[in-house]
Order: C-alpha cells, then structure tokens, then sequence
C-alpha cells in the first residue's frame, strides 16, 4: 500500500456555532442542513483545507454521465509509517467535511490523534460534484445517482489521490452509515473495519414515506424555496427526536420564535435541488438488491468486521432493518436507548465514543 498526496499540516478553526436557547430547559438550534450535529457542544476542532480531486467524466450505475466529476474532501490527524491507520468517513445527508471535523476528535466519533481520516464529500452535498455547483449539467438536469454511485465516486478519489489498496476502516453515520455498509458489500477487502451509526442496510416503509413527503414539500413548492426550507426544517427537526423530548425541551410559547428563526436561516451549500437529489439517493438505497434481495447472501460478501450502533427511538431512519441484518452477520451492535431518537448518538457521545474506540483498536 502506498499513500500519497497528504498534506500534513493541521489548521486551527475559530469558528464556533452560537447555540439559541428558548426557555429555561431550551431546545438547540441549527442549520437544517446540518441536522445531524444538531447535538453538538461548543469547542475548537482542529480543521484541515479541504481538496478537490476530479476523477473525470463518472459513469453512473444507471448509465448517466457526471461531467467532471469531483470529489471534495479533508484530512484531519497524521498518518502511520505503514499508513495502517487510515480511515474513510463520508459525509451524511447534507453534511459537509467541515461538519465532520467536528467528529474527528478524542473523545468524539473518531479520534483524529490516533487515526488518519479522510473526511469525504458524498454527491450532491455541494462540495462534490452537485446540482448546485455543476457548470455543465446544473440543476435538474444534473444526473440521478444513488448511494452506490456515492461510494465508486470516492474508491475513485482515493485510487487517484491516495493510491490506496487497504485501509483500516470506513465509518459513518444516518446517510454516511449507508455509503459504510455499501463500501463493505461493493469492496469486501478495502477495510478491515466498518462503523456504521444510527445506521440501516435498507430503508423502512416508514423511512420511505417520510422522504415521500419531504420530496412532494419541494415538488410542491414551485419558487418559494424559503417556504419549502421552513417546512422541511420544522419536519425533519421533529422527526429527527422524539416527541417526548421536543414536550420536555421545547417551551409552546416558544414555537412561533423557532419558525422565525428558521425563516432566516441560509442553506448554502446545500439547496433544494442538491437536497432532492440526495433525498432520491436514499430512496433507492438497499445493500441487498445486487444479492437478490437475500439477507444471507449480503452477509456472506462481507469481510470487514462490523460495527452497527442503532438508536432504539429513531424515527428518522427505522432501526428495525440495521437490527434483523446483524443477525446474519458476526457483527457487534451497540443499542442506545434514550429519547433523543435519531441524534441518541449526540445525547450518549461517551458511549458511542468509547464504543467505536475500542471496536477500532481490538
């Protein structure tokens, strides 16, 4: 294996998220975009620049063509001699490699002082390639891609820019959790390991048909994106919890000031159409389709030891499909129980941290 390209100096961000509170108890406020760190504290994380590698024009699984293509990523931590400390960590549903390095910390998801991370942006976040940033195929003529996609996008990167052959794991979480499980199924001997958190192998009808109904928000709002912004924030906030949290955390004299709040929040670089995009990624994700739909079969493929941390309130990805797999599996699954739904991960961050820690090092 041979690694090259790395920079190996580390840059220090300032730059702190103020959090709203509303009440005495109070309920965290943040961009939409970033929902899934909705949960995190206030500190300085160390930041690399980010790095573009264009992998040329990208072929689609479903034949479709993405016209210089790119990939977005950032490096956080200092590889081994052997570069046996490497891992991969994709962005989820609207994150980007900056909201990662938040993770990328002790005593957060992955600790950047003993690991070597590569922090990747999937498709249609609006770092890599997306509707929004493509000058040849802009907006809705941008090309539809899936998870699948995702995950030979960034394999590509990292033969071009790193020229891997084997790392030591993929881990990610919700949307991220998606592209760890296909990373293990598309290329069984690329890791050693896979983490995959608040994680499913396949959507639920119920994860289905919410996405249904944040997709006909968008189809319906014609011009009006603000509106179309409000109302996906106020759901996927809502659902990203559970309701006994919101009752306890949120006073109802409160409510009218959060929707101001949401009226004015920016969204870039994740616009409507890259949320779509992404959104019509989820919808076909299903890591047994290439397995004939078999459980069993998927199981067999895989060779990484895994790692699924689900979050037995989560109502935003179901966490029944992740939990009736890993009986196929010799895999290790961590249950977290709690009212936080599917930021539980946030809500038990010394938990989940010391989970996937040792997980890593055994």
């Amino acid at each position: 294996m041979r690694l090259s390209g790395i920079r190996s100096k580390i840059f220090f961000s300032e730059n702190v998220s103020k959090l709203l509170k509303f009440g005495k108890i109070g309920m965290t406020i943040l961009s939409a975009e970033i929902l899934f760190i909705s949960f995190a504290p206030v500190y300085l994380s160390a930041q690399s620049r980010p790095q573009t590698t264009r992998i040329g024009d990208f072929t689609l699984e479903n034949g479709q063509i993405i016209r210089d293509c790119k990939i977005v990523f950032r490096t956080f931590g200092t590889p081994n001699a052997d570069s046996s400390n490497i891992i991969l960590y994709p962005t989820w549903f609207g994150g980007t490699t900056e909201h990662l390095g938040r993770f990328c910390a002790p005593g957060k998801i992955v600790d950047s002082t003993k690991y070597f991370i590569i922090a990747v942006a999937a498709l249609g976040n609006g770092e890599s390639s997306s509707p929004s940033n493509s000058a040849q195929q802009p907006g809705k003529v941008f090309p539809l891609f899936n998870i699948r996609d995702m995950v030979h996008a960034e394999y590509k990167m990292l033969q071009k820019q790193f020229r891997l052959t084997h790392i030591k794991a993929v881990l990610g979480g919700s949307m991220g959790s998606m592209q760890a499980l296909e990373w293990t199924v598309q290329y069984p001997d690329f890791m050693d390991k896979a983490v995959a958190y608040v994680a499913t192998p396949k959507l639920s009808s119920s994860d289905l048909l919410l996405m249904r109904i944040q997709e006909q928000i968008i189809q319906t709002a014609g011009t009006d994106t603000s509106a179309a912004w409000v109302t996906l924030s106020a759901l996927t906030r809502y659902m990203a919890r559970t309701p006994e949290y919101v009752t306890r955390h949120t006073k109802p004299e409160a409510v009218g000031r959060l929707w101001q709040v949401w009226q004015q929040e920016k969204h870039a670089p994740f616009t409507l159409q890259n949320y779509l995009a992404q959104l019509k990624a989820m919808q076909r994700h299903d890591i047994f389709k290439a397995f004939g739909g078999s459980q069993r079969e998927t199981a067999k493929r895989i060779n990484a030891s895994l790692l699924l941390i689900v979050s037995e309130s989560d109502h935003l990805l179901n966490p029944l499909p992740a939990q009736e797999f890993a009986k196929y599996l010799n895999a290790e699954v961590l249950l977290l129980k709690g009212n936080c739904g599917h930021l539980e991960p946030g809500c038990q961050m010394k938990k989940v941290s010391q989970s996937i820690q040792n997980f890593l090092e055994r």
